[in-house]
């Protein structure tokens, strides 16, 4: 641990109520021993990383961010990919209670390795750490992850909610770290006020990738138990996913664990005890102030790049460090420019647990009390069925985007799910539970109903329609059909963002229906938004994508994005009419 005494000088950039700061650093790059306030309500901040040979060392944020309830600002601190080092960073003091936030996230894309050394990452809703999509291998509208791989080497890890660490390459390491609850895991919003939430924390969480994967723990301290934890409670997870299969195995030996530890592909080895040590390590920083301040590492390389072309615009106010001037050397955004949707690494769909890009994952099961009994409901986001509770996977029960169908006869059927439980249909009784809490189906509409329900309806109305005609139309029938046929016809566009590091907001009206849509990759993202038959949202380096009738008859698309239609790129400005 760094002597006090004989700090560094470093930087103090204190962020203003609403201020929004980012830091760049590229190729070559250094950025080191700078200590930013974000204290004040609404103050955030994001450092990006991208590269070959890129480190950033030696740097504090302070205060627990107050961002809003669900959304707002960026949806971490610290994105990184490529090649480089981050080490000596302070993330411990959080976030307040109801806000959606991780800590540091790394794309899908990641194909370097990144090593974190002596990072404290303290009370985070989503995810301390969310990498998992580079290990991820193909699966149901997914694509494979760049195969990146990872080193955490002494960091500590406390109080965060989803998971402490959610990796998935092979290749990666996790080598004298600390893991630890003590209670004070912050709720993960489960609504859109973020007024009520869950807590799910996980120590090491995989998620993604399959058994030709291993990621290495070794010399671990890791204590996450239902006694120290405010909510459900899981050491180490890696078994068998509803829709991906086998997970990546997690090689677990000369560590201490306590705590659950869930799936086949956990492998625990030898000099594995449970007694773990949950202090922080001795190299880690436990203040802001000492990490900015710290001495270790070299004092090469060169300087943060900018994070766009704002550069300085003196919204800090004020230098409490050693030496600071208020400015950075980042990029100051008006308030009303962030988002929650810059990327995280995290993919919002399909990650089962929350995080950024995340929603909260929350557990129903139906459970036949006694006999046969069908049921249907139907979420907000996404939907896909699990194990948990003891429940099977059977082939006779269906999720269709976000409705579930099916039948109980004395077992379980489970589902993971995001977003609201809009409807619930059942038709006798059966044990409903929500995350382990009885829950009343007779409390929500029961019109579930699956688009594949919907579109046999239709397709068996128009064969009737079809079967009925006899065939003897004249050429103005034809012309009238052509015309019902142009506008009820179901068309994609797509909004596909160039860079995770980069966030592209968008808006567009269509003159018929609207609706999200998974095709072509795409997520479906709590950020996003339909208000009839307008789109607006924001992607960065994902896609979003939208099914519609009709025609496109206005858009807006800002830097940093393209559009398909059916396909096919178009430009947005000869797209409308």
């Amino acid at each position: 641990m760094t002597d006090t005494a004989s700090a560094a000088e470093y930087e103090t950039v204190t962020l203003s109520s609403g201020e929004e700061r980012s830091y760049s650093v590229g190729s070559g790059e250094t950025l080191e021993n700078l200590l930013v306030d974000a204290s004040a309500s609404g103050a955030d901040v994001h450092f990006s990383a991208s590269g070959d040979d890129w480190t950033i060392r030696n740097v504090g944020v302070k205060g627990s961010f107050d961002v809003g309830s669900d959304s707002g600002g960026y949806s971490n601190v610290l994105s990184a990919e490529g090649n480089g080092l981050v080490e000596n960073f302070y993330l411990g003091d959080g976030h307040d209670d109801g806000v959606r936030k991780g800590a540091i996230g790394s794309s899908a894309g990641h194909s370097g390795h990144v090593t974190f050394r002596n990072c404290h990452v303290a009370r985070w809703t989503g995810n301390a750490v969310y990498a998992a999509g580079a290990g991820r291998l193909s699966g149901p509208g997914k694509t494979d992850g760049g195969g990146g791989s990872y080193t955490f080497d002494t960091c500590h890890f406390e109080n965060n909610n989803i998971a402490h660490l959610r990796i998935a390459s092979g290749g990666t390491e996790v080598l004298g770290c600390t893991f630890v609850n003590s209670g004070d895991v912050p709720p993960h919003p489960s609504t859109s006020s973020g007024d009520s939430g869950v807590v799910n924390s996980r120590g090491i969480y995989t998620g993604y990738g399959d058994p030709s994967q291993t990621i290495t723990v070794r010399d671990c301290d890791i204590d996450i138990t239902d006694s120290n934890t405010n909510g459900a409670a899981s050491a180490l997870v890696s078994g068998t996913h509803g829709t991906y299969g086998d997970l990546t195995v997690l090689d677990v030996a000369d560590s201490q664990v306590r705590g659950d530890v869930r799936g086949d592909n956990v492998q625990i080895g030898s000099n594995v005890g449970s007694s773990p040590d949950s202090s922080v390590p001795g190299p880690v920083p436990t203040s802001a102030e000492e990490a900015a301040g710290a001495t270790a590492g070299d004092d090469s390389g060169g300087s943060g790049g900018s994070g766009g072309s704002g550069g300085e615009t003196g919204g800090s106010d004020g230098n409490d460090g050693n030496d600071g001037d208020s400015s950075g050397s980042g990029d100051d955004r008006g308030s009303d420019s962030g988002r929650s949707g810059e990327a995280s690494g995290e993919d919002p769909e399909d990650d089962d647990d929350g995080g950024a890009g995340s929603e909260a994952v929350e557990t129903l099961s139906i459970a036949g009390d006694s006999g046969h009994a069908e049921y249907a409901f139907s979420v907000g986001g996404s939907l896909e069925r699990t194990t948990a509770n003891d429940a099977t996977i059977d082939s006779d029960d269906d999720v269709s985007e976000t409705t579930a169908e099916g039948t109980v006869n004395g077992g379980v059927d489970s589902y993971e799910f995001t977003g609201d439980l809009t409807a619930f249909s059942l038709d006798d009784e059966a044990t409903v539970t929500r995350n382990g809490e009885s829950l009343d189906p007779s409390s929500y509409p029961d019109d579930a109903q699956s688009s594949e329900s919907d579109s046999g309806a239709d397709e068996s109305d128009d064969e009737q329609s079809d079967e009925s005609d006899d065939g003897e139309e004249d050429a103005s029938d034809d012309a009238d059909l052509e015309d019902d046929d142009a506008s009820t016809e179901s068309h994609v566009l797509s909004v596909h963002g160039d860079e995770w590091w980069q966030p592209a907001n968008y808006s567009f009206t269509v003159s018929g229906d609207l609706s999200k849509s998974a095709a072509n990759s795409a997520t479906k993202d709590s950020e996003d938004s339909i208000d009839g038959s307008t789109a607006r949202g924001l992607v960065a380096g994902g896609v979003d994508s939208y099914e519609f009738t009709g025609e496109v008859t206005s858009i807006d698309v800002s830097r940093g994005a393209s559009v398909t239609l059916d396909g096919d790129e178009v430009d947005p400005s000869e797209l409308a009419d």
